[in-house]
């Protein structure tokens, strides 16, 4: 079967799109040159900014004729739209909007397999019993990994990796903590085992991800605080015999509100802060 992905929006929505293209490829399914000649068609969305759901919303328009010609030729079709704008609108989307299948939520993503294992059976989304009245409500976790290979096989030479998710201000112009929930951050393991093997994959920039990255703090097993192994570029600890050893360069997106702790050695000691980019990363390579 094919699939084929639209992503609007942020850095963080492409890099949840390049988990989602892995999860499709593990079980087998072929990318599609354009949502004309897909199997399914997933739209991931952005709710920032009006014209960015206006554009989705006539993405749906065109989908909703197609996936009304492919009916008529006995052609499966499905719909799902996933991100900020599905978190936001729930089902009333599939309410107002009768060509969508499945609305995914920010914090549904482990649900996707089950939304392909549903399509490659030929069930309608109401046989699917996840998406049920009374169904529970998925919980955020981080994919393990969001390598974007696009449409080819090879490697790129880039990749995002997030290390945290949401964000706890709710400054009174602003609809991401609404969308993406509270603040959680990622294990600092998964998250150095995700470097080393996009290092050994060649690539050779990596962009570490979060609505408010500057307030990563680990609260899991080994006790608060940062990244342990990252006091020192990424790509130092990346190398081995034969093989580059700086070759991942390390760089944030997100939101900066100064609180990077004075003390860069292991992660800012107690504090748990990032430190700032200019302590970590060198020149893109």
């Amino acid at each position: 079967m094919t699939y084929f992905f639209e992503t609007y929006g942020c850095q963080m929505n492409t890099a949840e799109s390049a988990a989602l293209d892995l999860v499709c490829r593990e079980r087998g399914w072929i990318a599609a040159p354009d949502g004309e000649s897909a199997d399914l068609v997933l739209l991931n969305t952005c709710s920032v900014r009006a014209t960015a759901e206006q554009r989705v919303l006539g993405r749906l328009g065109f989908y909703g004729a197609l996936k009304k010609s492919r009916g008529a030729q006995k052609r499966p079709f499905t719909l799902v739209v996933a991100g900020c704008m599905a978190e936001r609108l729930g089902e009333k989307l599939k309410e107002k909007e009768r060509a969508v299948d499945y609305v995914m939520g920010t914090s549904a993503r482990s649900v996707f397999p089950l939304i392909l294992e549903a399509a490659e059976k030929g069930l309608p989304p109401e046989q699917n019993p996840l998406f049920g009245i009374g169904a529970e409500k998925p919980v955020f976790s981080f994919s393990s990994s969001h390598l974007d290979y696009g449409t080819g096989e090879q490697s790129p030479l880039r990749s995002f990796v997030p290390i945290m998710h949401g964000c706890n201000n709710f400054c009174s112009y602003c609809i991401v903590p609404y969308v993406r929930g509270r603040e959680v951050s990622r294990d600092p393991a998964a998250i150095l085992g995700e470097i080393h093997l996009l290092a050994e994959r060649g690539v050779r920039e990596i962009t570490l991800l979060g609505q408010n990255v500057n307030t990563y703090r680990w609260e899991g097993g080994g006790g608060p605080g940062g990244i342990p192994g990252l006091s020192q570029p990424p790509g130092a600890h990346c190398g081995g015999a034969g093989r580059r050893s700086a070759a991942v360069g390390a760089f944030f997106i997100g939101q900066s509100r100064g609180l990077f702790a004075p003390d860069h050695q292991g992660y800012g000691g107690a504090s748990g802060f990032l430190p700032p980019p200019s302590s970590l990363c060198p020149a893109r390579f």
